[in-house]
Parts: C-alpha cells; sequence; structure tokens
C-alpha cells in the first residue's frame, strides 16, 4: 500500500517531517475515526494527536474515515513555511503551519496557532508562544498608534508584519525550550 500521496497517509504515518502535519495542526483540523468494535469517534489534529516518533492516538482497530479542515474566516490568516536543502526530492529541514485571527478592523491578535515539523520527535505547536500572542499584538498596537502620525500604513500591512514578526519568535521560544 502507497501512502506517500495521501493526505491520510500524511497523518497516518506521524512522520515528525511531514509537509502536511504542521499545516493540518495549525488549521484545528477534525479526524472522524472508526472502528468495528469502538464505533466512531472525532478528534482533533491537536498537541496531544502525536504521542511519540511515528505513534498517535488512533487506535490499532481504528480507521481515518474522514479528515475536516474548516476554511479560513475574515480577518483570518494562514501560511505555510518549508526549509529544505534542495527543490526537488526535498526532505524538510523544518516545516511550519501558522493560523492568525485578528480582531475586526484592528491589529489585535485573537488568536495564533504556530505548529512545527522536523524540530522534534513529533510536529509540535508551539503552546507557549501561542499563549503570548496577546501580549505581543498589544505591542504593535502601542507601536503603531505612536507611529500613526508619521506614517500611513494601511491596516493589512500591518496585519502582515504582525503575522512575519511573529513566526521568528515562535521558532525561537521552540529552540530556547
Amino acid at each position: 500500500m502507497c501512502l506517500v500521496q495521501a493526505i491520510g497517509g500524511n497523518i497516518m504515518t506521524a512522520s515528525p517531517i511531514s509537509d502536511l502535519n504542521p499545516l493540518l495542526m495549525a488549521a484545528d483540523t477534525f479526524l472522524t475515526l472508526r472502528s468495528k468494535d469502538s464505533g466512531e469517534r472525532r478528534v482533533t489534529l491537536d498537541h496531544t494527536f502525536f504521542t511519540g516518533y511515528r505513534r498517535t492516538v488512533v487506535q490499532p482497530r481504528e480507521v481515518l474515515i474522514n479528515i475536516s479542515i474548516p476554511f479560513t474566516q475574515q480577518n483570518e490568516y494562514f501560511f505555510g513555511y518549508k526549509q529544505a536543502r534542495r527543490r526537488e526530492d526535498d526532505i524538510a529541514i523544518v516545516n511550519a503551519g501558522c493560523r492568525v485571527v485578528f480582531q475586526p478592523n484592528s491589529i489585535e491578535v485573537l488568536r495564533l496557532d504556530l505548529a512545527f515539523g522536523g524540530m522534534a520527535p513529533t510536529t509540535v505547536l508551539a503552546l507557549d508562544t501561542m499563549k503570548m500572542a496577546p501580549q505581543v499584538s498589544h505591542l504593535f498596537i502601542k507601536l503603531n498608534s505612536s507611529l500613526k502620525p508619521l506614517l500611513k500604513t494601511p491596516l493589512w500591512l500591518m496585519k502582515g508584519l504582525v503575522v512575519l514578526l511573529l513566526h521568528p519568535l515562535a521558532i525561537l521560544c521552540l529552540l530556547l525550550k
């Protein structure tokens, strides 16, 4: 059985360098699992899903029957990142999924989801950094209000700057752990 090119195979093989798993984790993806004995259950692809190197919470007799990836909403931004040594036949050194939800008409971060692959035996969420997001966004709000008389920075550009600056902050927090 070839699982290399299937989304379900990417999840179920639980490779820490999977290109898709960080994206799916940051997107708050839900999985539906089913077994003959236990019936159906729904699990979140979150920090509890991967239990060790190539191990998950999926029971031996369970099969994956559905993957639910939510659509982004207004004021929500999502992007992926991958670093590899070469373009063809690449294996990621590190990869990431990032989702940021802003307060409408503001650069205040309401929610931040950051997932990384290639940095640990499992794909990981940067939980400490995710908790810091509101504090970081308040710093940007103060900075924006103090610079506003000098700069005519559009809101969409400020949101982009927040996203770009949160990403390296998350990597730094993971590396310092």
